[in-house]
């Protein structure tokens, strides 16, 4: 993702200063004169003075650039597209690919205008490039995507914490003697020691000792509670006082520590229902739009006008229909709602809608289905 930001950084730097040049013949700065009331503008380098052509192919190539960063677009679109099964890719991919086309096939006409010397025709398709549709399109996709990878950084990172609760070794007791072991050597139904300071390995009931027990980690009391013979307690939480033994009930995977590891797990990998909304309406969209397209060229031709006008019309018309909105709102409604959540303690499990949720650090804990 980084590479990526990188290379369209890049490219837009560049980019914006061929773009300004075709337009104005000059770079123009942003800075501006407050006591002349005007801009200030940067001469145009004099290689490129009057070369049109050479600007036209900096553009192709920079969104080249822009376009092989993000193959994966195109690589899915196209795959779905052949299986009949079109996806949000799909319609970025005819999007972006069509007003590259398009711009390519302007450039060329270009370039031979100015080989006869109709300098009218190459101003015209100077007009025609959309280099930078296609660029901007897999610009805010992407954008959209990494912040959806951010918001699931941040779950990434309370699993992380989570895992760190868990204890590395656990002292069993047999024959009247203690040995320290690695808990994942404990069994159901051995029996283990935990000393105050220490944190318990695995979930078990105290069979011998009184102690206070934080569970803080898990429940988000702060306030100890107290243990003693019959009671149940869990692994992560921290023994605060008195010395106790236990016998093991759930161990491994299914402590209460690892089934909270699993579920936040789950939250991260499980796409939102919301995100497939897409993906269901691209396979009726596509098709659709794509035969807007046709229409559009067919009813500019039957009009009289030319076939380079009517492409040009058609191809707006895949490039307009591109879901930039649904593809950058939709991560970000996720990433805003996912970090409310963690503020206030609550992790969606599979996010099927926003009550759907489990409390993991909180002290009210329940799931309404």
């Amino acid at each position: 993702m980084t590479r990526s930001f990188n290379g369209m950084t890049f490219f837009f730097e560049i980019y914006g200063k061929c773009r300004c040049a075709f337009a104005d013949q000059m770079f123009v700065s942003i800075n501006f004169d407050q006591e002349t009331g005007v801009h200030r503008f940067w001469p145009l380098p004099s290689v490129l003075e009057g070369n049109h052509v050479a600007m036209g192919l900096i553009q192709m190539l920079l969104t080249i650039i822009i376009m092989v960063i993000n193959q994966h677009f195109f690589i899915s679109g196209f795959k779905g597209l052949l299986h009949r099964s079109p996806n949000m890719d799909t319609l970025v991919a005819l999007g972006s690919g069509a007003a590259f086309v398009w711009s390519t096939y302007a450039l060329f006409a270009m370039t031979d205008c100015q080989v006869r010397g109709d300098m009218a025709g190459v101003m015209h398709y100077m007009d025609e490039f959309y280099f930078e549709s296609a660029a901007m399109i897999l610009t805010l996709i992407t954008v959209g995507k990494m912040l959806e990878a951010r918001s699931k950084g941040k779950t990434t990172d309370a699993l992380k914490s989570l895992m760190k609760l868990a204890a590395k070794t656990a002292v069993l007791y047999a024959d009247g003697q203690e040995t320290c072991v690695p808990v994942e050597q404990v069994m159901t139904g051995d029996v283990f020691v935990v000393r105050p300071g220490e944190n318990i390995p695995v979930d078990g009931v105290v069979i011998e000792g009184n102690t206070a027990v934080n569970e803080s980690a898990l429940t988000g009391e702060s306030i100890p509670v107290d243990k003693q013979e019959g009671d149940q307690v869990s692994a992560a939480t921290l023994n605060t006082s008195g010395y106790i033994k236990c016998r093991a009930t759930r161990v491994g995977e299914d402590t209460t520590l690892s089934q909270i590891i699993q579920m936040v797990s789950d939250a991260a990998a499980t796409k939102a229902p919301i995100a497939k909304i897409a993906d269901k309406v691209s396979g009726v969209f596509v098709p659709a739009v794509i035969i807007i397209a046709v229409i559009t060229i067919v009813v500019w031709l039957l009009c009289g006008k030319d076939l380079g006008f009517a492409l040009a019309r058609g191809i707006s018309v895949l490039v307009i229909s591109c879901p930039c909105a649904l593809g950058l709102a939709t991560p970000v409604a996720i990433m805003v709602g996912n970090g409310v959540g963690a503020k206030n303690g609550i992790m969606f499990k599979f996010r099927k809608r926003q009550k759907d949720a489990d409390c993991w650090l909180g002290t009210l804990q329940q799931s309404r289905k």
